[in-house]
């Protein structure tokens, strides 16, 4: 058995290989899993919190889609019939008397309610991993009550914004 002999030689190079390969999977091994274990617990993560957040979403989307539409008509009817003053009770009235008011009320007070239970299911929740369609439906209903809850829609107006008697605070 010589070292020129094709059958040694072939042996040989595949001993060798055998242990290069052996040797760089015994340095690469311990990163590439370390690096394949951060990707699959943030992909997990992401899928997790995506999945959670549209959960979320989806519990509440009916009651939530039904409550803007009965306030979206009532405030339809209200620019028509505001100068009907329905909504406005006189000294000799009693709020229970006050059918419009009462539904006004109950209408905008539902759909805020359903915007912030969904806000409170979401509170220990990453929505920043959510859609693009989620996102901007949760931005969508965080800003929603504070536009109505706003002062800043009596400005010009004579009125004291530390007393809630036009609005309310919201949180």
């Amino acid at each position: 058995m010589s070292l020129t002999d094709p059958n040694v030689q072939s042996a040989l190079i595949a001993a060798s290989t055998t242990l290069t390969v052996l040797f760089l999977r015994a340095l690469a091994k311990p990163v590439w899993e370390r690096s394949f274990h951060k990707f699959k617990l943030e992909s997990d993560y992401r899928y997790d919190q995506r999945k959670r957040v549209r959960e979320a979403i989806s519990k509440y989307k009916v009651p939530l889609l039904n409550s803007a539409e009965y306030l979206n008509h009532r405030l339809w009817n209200f620019s028509k019939n505001a100068p009907e003053a329905w909504h406005v009770k006189s000294a000799d009235e009693q709020i229970k008397d006050k059918y419009y008011l009462q539904s006004f009320c109950y209408r905008f007070l539902l759909f805020f309610a359903i915007c912030r239970k969904v806000d409170l299911e979401l509170v220990f929740l990453d929505s920043t991993v959510s859609t693009k369609e989620d996102l901007e439906l949760l931005k969508y209903l965080k800003c929603f009550p504070h536009f109505f809850c706003d002062a800043g829609i009596f400005e010009g107006l004579n009125y004291d914004h530390s007393k809630p008697t036009d609005h309310f605070f919201w949180r």
